[in-house]
């Protein structure tokens, strides 16, 4: 299985792969994926990111691109489930890659199709079903990233990331209700002192503006969200009004330790309503109040659109 993504921009075509893999169904049980695949590390990368699936027009802060919540890896997965009773299971998977790097923009968690050290991260998921119509779960990962240069040992710095977070889907009838929630750190970064002036990023280095980019510093992130959506067939059979679905969600992306990663942070509030035409093709309109941290960003109100089609 494969995604390809098409993006135009300022009469630019990029073309990026969003993932392929090859599955093996060795078990009822167990399934082995090899390749570029989604992250099992919460609910929202994996299973409701794409437009025909996610009920607003944009991502959760925090849960998209330049977020916290790792978006693929390159390597192997292993996935499965097992019911426990005839209400009652649990699925879980576990996965090695090549992990995420430092870059400009602070952690990296995209996959790569190469490793930068010989460290491979490990991240996984495990699921439960108390009853059919509720799940939790709880996730992990853990890297080790090829850090800044410490100039008095001569050799590049390990960084240690760790990641863990929580999560919830409760969906029955017109009902749909779930959260999730993230916390991560990166720690070892060598005092300022200590680091080469030219290194690998995060490295001080000159902007072309005379001001040097962070050196980079421990730093912790932490990203939730609740949703809770209503489809109106559970109040009227209108074979119009029935197609409608409020939606409500809200979210806070909160970044400590890095003065430039901190200017992410944000408040999130989404209002939306969407109209869907069939099981796989919906309007949506949305609402958005973004309140930012940093006294430097103004807030925005936006109105966003989206037409979406899964096939």
């Amino acid at each position: 299985e494969g995604e390809l993504e098409v993006t135009q921009t300022d009469n630019e075509t990029e073309v990026g792969l969003e993932n392929a893999q090859v599955n093996l169904l060795l078990h009822d049980n167990l399934t082995i994926a090899a390749g570029k695949f989604y992250s099992p590390v919460g609910q929202f990368q994996e299973r409701l990111h794409p437009a025909w699936i996610n009920r607003l027009p944009d991502a959760p802060a925090g849960f998209g691109h330049g977020g916290i919540q790792p978006l693929t890896d390159v390597g192997l997965m292993a996935r499965g489930g097992v019911r426990l009773n005839d209400d009652m299971r649990v699925n879980y998977a576990i996965a090695v890659g090549n992990g995420p790097r430092l870059g400009h923009g602070g952690v990296e968690l995209e996959g790569f199709a190469s490793d930068d050290n010989g460290n491979k991260s490990v991240a996984g998921r495990l699921g439960f079903f108390p009853i059919p119509e509720l799940e939790v779960g709880g996730s992990f990962m853990v890297a080790e990233l090829v850090g800044p240069e410490n100039h008095e040992t001569e050799m590049l710095t390990d960084i240690d990331f760790d990641l863990w977070g929580a999560d919830f889907a409760y969906v029955r009838g017109p009902w749909r209700f779930r959260g999730e929630y993230l916390n991560a750190e990166a720690t070892g970064f060598p005092p300022e002192e200590e680091v080469m002036a030219v290194a690998i990023v995060p490295a001080a280095v000159d902007d072309g503006h005379g001001d040097e980019e962070s050196l980079g510093e421990d730093t912790e992130w932490e990203a939730w969200y609740l949703e809770l959506a209503y489809r109106m067939s559970g109040l009227t059979e209108h074979p119009v009004g029935r197609n409608f679905e409020p939606v409500v969600r809200y979210g806070e992306y909160d970044v400590r330790g890095d003065h430039e990663a901190a200017e992410q942070s944000e408040n999130r509030l989404n209002v939306g309503l969407n109209y869907w035409f069939a099981p796989s093709i919906v309007l949506k309109a949305s609402v958005e109040w973004r309140d930012f941290a940093a006294d430097e960003l103004d807030d925005e109100t936006r109105l966003l659109f989206q037409l979406a089609y899964g096939f």
